[in-house]
């Protein structure tokens, strides 16, 4: 990236140049390192997106030099740089001072998928007219959303040229065909049912492998997934139900 280029086009005008280790410790990943500026509150969102949008590369070692990735360590990395037995770097300037960081918020992803549940377990327990409409749209809103964001991770996959966005296994419950099945979600027919039933299976063996996953995934993706599994089981019973009272199996 630009901050290893600019790394490069000094080592290849300077001979020899040793580095010391500045990894926080050797088993440093990419996704580590970004996270140690996105801890407080006000960079959830940020944070989501990166961990939403970057595959399992980002779950990599690093070594050293590929450490080097963030401005701060390539500051680091050059300031303890030695050449020939001498110190690579003989002055420090600050041209800028550190900004303070931001103040917390409250609205974060936790935030939102918590109040966006608890307002579907409100809106599925109503039996009136207008609970019913108003879980058949969140639902078509939510799959709409899930299944775009699945779209973009699809081709960022397939078209980026380098290897970042590769690998992205939130393609697991951000499925592009869920925003297919946003426009069918009071179908009854068999398929629809079917794909509910796949959809609950798929989500609820991504729950129990979680700890395990080739992927350190952003925790606020756990609510997503009982959402996502919540309203999979919920349409899927409907489905049945319906077809109970009409006894026979839609086509």
């Amino acid at each position: 990236n630009c901050t290893t280029r600019a790394r490069d086009m000094l080592l290849k005008y300077t001979d020899s140049v040793q580095f010391k280790d500045i990894r926080p410790n050797p088993n440093s990943t990419y996704r580590q390192l970004i996270h140690s500026y996105m801890n407080n509150s006000s960079q959830a969102w940020n944070r989501f997106a990166i961990d939403v949008l970057l595959g399992n590369h980002l779950d990599e070692t690093m070594t050293n030099r590929q450490a080097m990735f963030l401005p701060d360590y390539l500051m680091m990395g050059m300031d303890s740089a030695a050449t020939r037995h001498q110190p690579l770097v003989t002055e420090r300037m600050l041209l800028l001072p550190d900004e303070q960081p931001a103040a917390g918020s409250f609205f974060t992803p936790v935030t939102l998928f918590i109040f966006l549940l608890l307002l579907m377990i409100i809106a599925s327990l109503l039996q009136q007219k207008a609970g019913q409409q108003l879980a058949t749209l969140l639902d078509r809103l939510f799959f709409l959303c899930t299944g775009l964001l699945g779209c973009l991770m699809l081709a960022l996959w397939i078209f980026r040229v380098d290897t970042v966005c590769r690998n992205n296994f939130n393609l697991l419950w951000a499925l592009p065909s869920h925003a297919v099945i946003a426009f069918f979600i009071t179908r009854k027919a068999r398929w629809v049912k079917n794909y509910w039933l796949f959809t609950a299976v798929l989500t609820l063996l991504l729950l129990l492998a979680w700890n395990w996953l080739p992927q350190e995934m952003n925790n606020s993706i756990l609510l997503i997934l009982v959402i996502v599994l919540f309203r999979s089981i919920y349409r899927y019973q409907q489905i049945r139900l319906y077809d109970r009272q009409q006894h026979r199996i839609p086509t």
